[in-house]
């Protein structure tokens, strides 16, 4: 991904599949501010996926875009 980052005409989608404890990390703003400013579409927060805390499983079932 980091060398589309940038380039003309390249759409870039990313979905971090994190946890809470990654969202609450000082750092994770600056990372989000980051991605934005470099046009990136993030699917994230609570209609992308539901945050749960380390070593659980997220609660219900995934999201009805969420194919595998």
């Amino acid at each position: 991904m980091s060398e589309a980052l940038g380039t003309l005409g390249v759409p870039i989608v990313v979905f971090p599949r994190v946890n809470a404890a990654h969202v609450r990390h000082p750092a994770w703003d600056k990372h989000v501010a980051a991605l934005r400013k470099a046009d990136v579409e993030l699917i994230h927060g609570p209609d992308g996926w539901p945050l749960h805390e380390p070593r659980e499983e997220p609660a219900g079932p995934p999201p009805e875009w969420w194919t595998r």
